[in-house]
């Protein structure tokens, strides 16, 4: 996969390679082998890269590893849900857990 400038990515899917700005990527869900990405306007993409090669490549790029199965894309977090499991509510109204090594970490992000 390639990237092209700081604001958008390559997304090779099954039939095609298609590009996407990064701030329409609300979300990266994994799917064993596979991640799906979900945008902003509720499209979902399948890519058959696993998410650890997108944590690497988008982990400047404003998105953080919140739990096993995700990433999230800071710009879409509007709420932090207290209570166990910690979750945080994404702009489309998702909510996603985040495991409770990370919920320090996620405080610590939006404090600064």
């Amino acid at each position: 996969m390639l990237q092209v400038g700081l604001k958008k990515i390559i997304i090779q899917g099954k039939n095609s390679s298609d590009i996407y700005c990064l701030a329409d990527i609300e979300y990266v869900k994994s799917r064993g082998c596979y991640t799906n990405f979900h945008l902003v306007n509720g499209d979902k993409i399948v890519s058959s890269k696993p998410l650890a090669y997108y944590e690497k490549l988008l982990a400047e790029h404003g998105f953080i590893r919140i739990h096993h199965q995700y990433l999230v894309n800071l710009e879409h977090v509007k709420s932090l849900l207290n209570g166990l499991p910690f979750r945080i509510k994404l702009t489309s109204g998702q909510i996603l857990p985040v495991t409770r090594y990370r919920k320090m970490e996620f405080y610590e992000l939006f404090l600064h």
